[in-house]
């Protein structure tokens, strides 16, 4: 990360210190909530986390596997998200496979994630009325800009 912030020869910054510096401008002057779903045990969502705070955003952490979500609070998520269902699964996970989900319909991951928190994918950010899955961690950057552009 630090080769990509380093300025440029001839004086210039790279388009990734610009980005970082549009993020922060921009995001002094909206004030936006942000709110995220947290596992301290996802390397993604530490990264995350440790994105936002550098921005100077402390997001409402979510910690999903404390308090979980119902089936119609992952579905509101989803609709919000604007992805199917299976898009939030995290397939990668052992118990996926155990559950045998590869063919199940919306309503069976939605009452498996609902009941087994550990499916639902991370870190989900939600910023006001948007909500994405920022898999890998620099797309949350992203995020933030089209978030704030957004409303």
């Amino acid at each position: 990360m630090e080769a990509m912030l380093a300025p440029k020869s001839g004086g210039g910054y790279s388009a990734a210190k610009d980005r970082i510096y549009e993020v922060k401008r921009v995001w002094q002057d909206a004030a936006m909530k942000v709110s995220m779903t947290y596992n301290a045990q996802c390397g993604t969502a530490r990264n995350v986390l440790a994105m936002l705070r550098e921005k100077g955003i402390e997001p409402e952490i979510i910690e999903y596997l404390r308090t979980p979500f119902t089936a119609a609070g992952i579905a509101a998520l989803v609709k919000q998200m604007g992805v199917s269902v299976r898009d939030v699964v995290r397939v990668k996970e052992p118990l996926y496979a155990e559950l045998k989900l590869a063919g199940a319909d919306d309503d069976a991951l939605l009452a498996a994630m609902a009941a087994n928190p550990i499916l639902i994918n991370r870190p989900i950010v939600i910023i006001g009325k948007c909500a994405k899955l920022c898999r890998p961690s620099e797309t949350v950057l992203e995020f933030l800009l089209s978030a704030i552009h957004s409303d």
